[in-house]
């Protein structure tokens, strides 16, 4: 038992040590965009009809939002938008990547990874954002325009400061969290006992499939990820589950039914299905080469 849990706080540590220095210098960064960024930009943004997945795709991106967390803001932006694609890439990117996760990517799992991560996320999820302007016709919009909220009075490094607790003490529950799953996962399964799902012809189905319904919040995928890799499982695969676990997830799903046509978040559902599965088999394909 001594020796079993000796190698959990090895694993532990290690993963702690590869892992902090990159979640400090994302949580400051994410501070400071939370303090000076001008959030009426969003609505006059949403205003450039053809430009406005782009835009909000690329906010999604610098924003620390999950997969649960980006409910409010997307809710935010279909009243004011005129079609379902900047909420839907706000929803697609914003879970994926941002300050936070590309930072811990790019510590925990390389640069090639983040990357990876990084550009194939936005740009196929901007890509099925932009095909909703042909599949789905938005009816009405449900708030009238006003023009931009008044800004804080003070910006300073107090605040930033104050955000850098904040979300810190936010993500860094889950990050926790996901770095003691990984521990545990790597003490107590041999690589043996979870290797088969690898080996499957459709393992990187089974594991899209597996890590929808699993709400993993931003950042704790990363750990896990690493987990996985050292279990035996291909780049790949680990992509699969950093894409799908991170990406949506059921609570997810059933809050965007309340603003959200039936047909539009079922779009959302299987076209982040085939991106995660997508993105794994084009990972490996590539680590090949």
């Amino acid at each position: 038992m001594q020796e079993i849990f000796f190698k959990f706080l090895w694993h532990f540590w290690d993963y702690s040590v590869a892992i902090l220095p990159y979640f400090i210098l994302a949580l400051f960064i994410v501070s400071f965009l939370k303090v000076y960024l001008d959030t009426s930009l969003i609505i006059r943004v949403l205003r450039l009809k053809k430009s406005a997945p782009f835009l909000t795709g690329t906010l999604a991106a610098l924003l620390p939002v999950c997969s649960c967390s980006v409910i409010p803001l997307a809710y935010y932006i279909h009243n004011f938008s005129f079609n379902f694609a900047p909420v839907l890439a706000f929803l697609m990117i914003g879970p994926v990547i941002s300050p936070v996760t590309i930072f811990l990517t790019l510590g925990l799992l390389g640069p090639k990874f983040a990357l990876f991560r990084l550009i194939f996320s936005f740009l196929i999820s901007i890509i099925l954002a932009y095909l909703t302007l042909f599949l789905f016709k938005k009816k009405e919009k449900t708030l009238e325009y006003s023009e931009g909220e008044p800004l804080p009075k003070k910006k300073n490094l107090k605040k930033v400061w104050s955000a850098f607790k904040e979300e810190g003490l936010e993500i860094g529950k889950y990050l926790f969290l996901g770095l003691l799953i990984a521990s545990l996962l790597v003490t107590f399964l041999p690589p043996e006992k979870l290797t088969f799902l690898s080996k499957s012809s459709l393992s990187y189905f089974l594991i899209a499939l597996i890590s929808i319904p699993i709400y993993v919040c931003s950042g704790e995928e990363v750990p896990l990820a690493k987990a996985f890799l050292d279990l035996g499982f291909t780049p790949g695969q680990a992509m699969v589950f950093v894409l799908a676990g991170s990406g949506i997830c059921v609570p997810t799903l059933i809050a965007s039914l309340r603003f959200l046509p039936l047909k539009v978040v079922l779009y959302y559902l299987f076209s982040w299905l085939i991106l995660s599965i997508g993105g794994g088999l084009l990972y490996d394909l590539l680590s090949q080469i």
